[in-house]
C-alpha cells in the first residue's frame, strides 16, 4: 500500500514540476551544453620572501615576520636568517590584500609594515585556484 503511495505521490510531483519548468538532466541534449559548474573551496598558494636589513644595508637577523590579512595574523610568524632572508609559504583560501609586518623582538630597530595587493599567476584557468608570489625587502631604522 505504502509503495502504491509513493509511486502516486512522485508521478503527480513529476508532473507538476514538469509544469513549471523543471526538467531532468538531459537539458544538454535538448539545448545543447549549459555552463560548466564548479564545486569546492578557492585555494591558494602564496609564496612571500624578501630580505630585512638596516640603514647601512647589513643582513639583520632573528626578525620577526608575520603575515596579517585585515590585522588577523594568516600564518605562524617566521624568523629571519643569518642572512636578513625571510620566506614563508601559506596555502588556503585567496586574499586580495595581506600585510607583512616585520618586527625585531629585541626592541632595537622599529617595526615596519607593507599593504600588498595580491595578483594571482600561473594555477589553473579555474576560479578554484592560483598561486601568487611575493617579494618584498625592508629596511629598518635604529629606534
Amino acid at each position: 500500500m505504502k509503495t502504491k503511495i509513493l509511486s502516486s505521490l512522485n508521478v503527480f510531483l513529476t508532473f507538476v514540476l514538469g509544469l513549471l519548468g523543471f526538467q531532468s538532466c538531459d537539458m544538454a541534449k535538448k539545448y545543447g551544453p549549459g555552463p560548466e559548474v564548479e564545486y569546492g573551496v578557492p585555494y591558494a598558494e602564496y609564496d612571500v620572501s624578501g630580505t630585512i636589513t638596516d640603514e647601512e644595508e647589513k643582513p639583520l637577523k632573528n626578525m620577526q615576520i608575520k603575515l596579517k590579512e585585515n590585522g588577523a595574523p594568516v600564518t605562524p610568524e617566521t624568523y629571519s636568517g643569518e642572512d636578513g632572508k625571510y620566506a614563508l609559504r601559506e596555502e588556503g583560501f585567496p586574499m586580495n590584500r595581506v600585510d607583512i609586518v616585520v618586527s625585531d623582538t629585541a626592541g632595537v630597530y622599529e617595526s615596519d609594515s607593507v599593504n600588498v595587493t595580491v595578483s594571482f599567476e600561473g594555477g589553473t584557468d579555474h576560479w578554484d585556484a592560483g598561486k601568487a608570489t611575493i617579494q618584498h625587502d625592508f629596511q629598518l631604522k635604529r629606534k
